[in-house]
């Protein structure tokens, strides 16, 4: 580094001080120093750093400031990191810093959907001028320290490059594991708020736990949930008059299960509480809820402070209900990072549904026993086709020209068999013990025609061409119920045609798929399918 030619000029000052420390400076806190040194006027003293960084002895941050026109320079040998845009931000860019805090504390990532949640970004442009997410993302790509990677889900995640690249796979599979955890308890969760009246359940809506990286949009802003209430007191007439959501007081629910509940996720969560207060005034009233495993001192402290309602989970479901989210976690860590568990994940399932059961929880949690259903079935199918890919709640536009355009369907399971050059798509409905299913139409959903005439014939589409055109695709229908008569036959058609897959028969009813199970020596899935799920 060339030192400046004066000797005790304000210059020779700051290319010490860049020679002395390996760090990030704030220009307001250069010009302090520059102060309280040289007895300089803050716009001399702004006019000092500015000249000097011009020079080429230091490097800028710009255009990425911190705070309204202030830079941050440091040594021309230094690279910002993280941990340096930790320090950066804390003050002057809240958003950021509560960020990059998520992406520490998740171990170098987070989700896009998160990130939306904990910086409080519109998900589009206002008047606000508030910066959106990607213009977030491209500050901290300015940087290095990000990187963005897109899964097979075709979620979307910021990745930390302090990372190695060799691990970043594996923890974007673990990630999204964790995702799923997140969103399966919310309906249980909102049907118990219903419950204690806190909540109208006529009109919920709420993070998918099939597509967890899509949230609740409302007000321009995601939510993990949100619903109305028309309890008497927190409306201002009384419950019966507010009939329509356009009159109930908005309830926005904030739940993270899977890891704890830091300040950051409060912080974001508030800040876009707050925004919904400055829209409505005093035309709605809102009432935000954050629901936890466990949350830090800080934010429950921060959270009670202001008033917000706070539950963690056992307030619903009892103490026990720790012991069901850390088997999910397994389970679902299994499920889609591959990696072999110490214990047999079938006997996890059954151990917790057992659990579940005795706790008095069969009805609290419905939602979680519907979703082991769906867990078995892979179990299942990963011994059936042992070394094949199987992609769970697959979600493809739709390539038919039927309704509306933009549209898309779901598949429970896509099994690629390069064994038999084939692709098994899987349909499921469990958990209704007496349910129905009938032939139907194509227009109606949860009917045979509905799959065998209309998604089935989509998905085939996608993979005509390219390297999947020497794969056949195949379906298959598995309910934990029956199938009406008209259904039956309409199943026996279809059992000798193309669409049967070699392994599977085309449909299964409630008391073939335990037999399927038992054919296969599943003892244990067996069992569990016929104590939880199929009808005697």
């Amino acid at each position: 580094m060339t030192k400046p030619t004066k000797p005790g000029s304000p210059e020779q000052y700051l290319t010490e001080l860049f020679e002395k420390h390996d760090r990030a400076f704030l220009g307001d806190e250069l010009k302090e120093k520059l102060v309280k040194k040289f007895g300089k006027s803050d716009q001399a003293a702004r006019q000092v750093v500015t000249r000097f960084a011009g020079k080429g002895i230091i490097q800028s941050s710009k255009p990425v400031s911190f705070g309204k026109g202030t830079y941050a320079y440091y040594p021309l040998n230094k690279v910002i990191t993280l941990d340096d845009l930790l320090g950066l931000t804390r003050l002057k860019r809240p958003p950021l810093f509560r960020l990059l805090s998520a992406i520490k504390k998740c171990g170098g990532i987070i989700s896009y959907y998160e990130a939306l949640k904990i910086t409080s970004t519109p998900l589009k442009a206002s008047r606000s001028k508030t910066l959106l997410l990607d213009e977030l993302l491209a500050e901290l790509k300015h940087f290095g320290v990000i990187n963005i990677k897109l899964d097979n889900h075709k979620t979307k995640y910021i990745v930390a490059t302090y990372l190695d690249d060799a691990i970043v796979d594996s923890v974007v599979a673990r990630h999204y594991a964790l995702m799923i955890v997140d969103a399966m308890f919310l309906y249980d969760i909102l049907a118990s708020l219903g419950k204690l009246n806190l909540i109208d359940n006529k009109f919920n809506v709420y993070r998918n736990r099939k597509f967890p990286s899509i949230g609740a949009r409302h007000n321009n802003f995601v939510w993990d949930a949100f619903s109305y209430t028309r309890t008497t007191g927190i409306n201002t007439v009384y419950g019966k008059q507010k009939l329509v959501s356009t009159k109930q007081a908005l309830v926005v629910l904030d739940v993270v299960v899977s890891r704890n509940y830091e300040l950051f996720d409060f912080e974001g969560f508030f800040a876009r509480v707050q925004v919904l207060l400055n829209q409505t005034r005093k035309e709605r009233k809102i009432i935000p809820i954050i629901v936890y495993k466990d949350i830090s001192r800080e934010a429950l402290n921060k959270a009670r402070s202001l008033g917000l309602l706070t539950y963690n989970m056992s307030a619903f479901f009892g103490n026990s209900v720790y012991e069901v989210i850390n088997n999910i976690v397994d389970i679902k860590l299994q499920e889609y990072t591959e990696q072999p568990m110490l214990i047999d994940p079938v006997q996890v399932i059954s151990d917790t549904l057992e659990l579940i059961d005795i706790t008095g929880n069969g009805i609290n949690l419905q939602n979680v026993t519907g979703d082991f259903f769906q867990s078995l079935m892979y179990q299942l199918f990963h011994q059936l086709y042992s070394g094949c890919t199987i992609i769970q709640s697959e979600k493809l536009p739709a390539m038919d020209t039927i309704d509306k355009k933009n549209r898309s369907y779901e598949y429970d399971f896509v099994i690629f068999s390069r064994n038999t050059w084939e692709i098994v798509v899987v349909e499921l409905k469990g958990s209704m013990k007496n349910y129905t299913i009938r032939k139907g139409d194509y227009k109606k959903k949860n009917t045979l025609k509905w799959f065998f005439g209309r998604t089935l014939p989509s998905i085939m589409q996608h993979y005509t061409t390219g390297a999947m055109d020497r794969y056949q695709v195949k379906g298959c229908f598995i309910t934990t119920g029956k199938f009406d008569t008209e259904g039956e036959l309409y199943l026996g058609e279809l059992n000798v045609s193309k669409l049967k897959p070699n392994a599977l028969e085309i449909g299964y009813n409630g008391k073939q798929v335990v037999s399927l199970a038992g054919y296969n020596n599943l003892g244990l899935l067996k069992e569990t399918l016929e104590k939880y799920f199929v009808q005697d």
